[in-house]
């Protein structure tokens, strides 16, 4: 059975001082052409909690996960004690770019990743696809497999676990999400029969 992706997201993660970061995540749904979305004249958003009342890390969905590594790892750590080995390679690699990259700024340069000129900005990976994108690339069940994430959700075929496991769960527009999924699996089992 194949799995349609129906949902696109983006992670941000905005530096707010040395031990902050204020992460984003950006839901979109691309729904087939036959499931009309209701008009969105504004985002909706939601601020989740790190932790609930009894001070716990809040664990229901699985960008939770991520936060609980990001947020144990501390504040900054004394790097001055460090004795990095051959495996480290990348981490060395990565501080000196960065390095580079914060020089570059002093110098009152743009680093790696700005575009100031529109017609030289090519970036695939912030692309959100239209729906003849996302309904001619299903996913069989053997690609699934490669795919962290849809084998994470166990998806359902128009992917609505999503609604049920991440941070969509949350989300104010749940119950048309779900009502916008429900049709879109009408649609694409209908699609699937022969002379549907």
């Amino acid at each position: 059975e194949s799995a349609v992706r129906l949902r696109r997201f983006y992670q941000l993660g905005v530096p707010i001082d040395d031990t902050h970061t204020w992460h984003l995540q950006y839901n979109c749904y691309v729904f087939p052409e036959a499931v009309r979305a209701p008009r969105q004249e504004v985002a909706s958003y939601v601020e989740l909690p790190l932790k609930d009342e009894d001070g716990e890390y809040t664990l229901d969905h699985a960008v939770a996960q991520d936060v609980v590594a990001w947020s144990e790892q501390g504040a900054i750590n004394d790097r001055t004690q460090e004795h990095l080995g051959a495996s480290d390679a990348l981490v060395v690699q990565f501080r000196r770019l960065l390095k580079e990259q914060i020089e570059r700024v002093r110098r009152n340069e743009d680093p790696m990743g700005v575009f100031r000129d529109p017609a030289l900005i090519d970036s695939p990976e912030q692309r959100i696809p239209g729906n003849e994108k996302v309904f001619s690339a299903s996913h069989s069940a053997n690609d699934v497999s490669n795919y962290y994430s849809e084998n994470f959700h166990k998806l359902s075929p128009a992917g609505s676990l999503y609604l049920d496991d991440e941070v969509d769960k949350y989300s104010p527009d749940r119950e048309v999400l779900l009502e916008l999924f429900r049709r879109t699996e009408q649609v694409l089992a209908r699609d699937q029969t022969p002379g549907g």
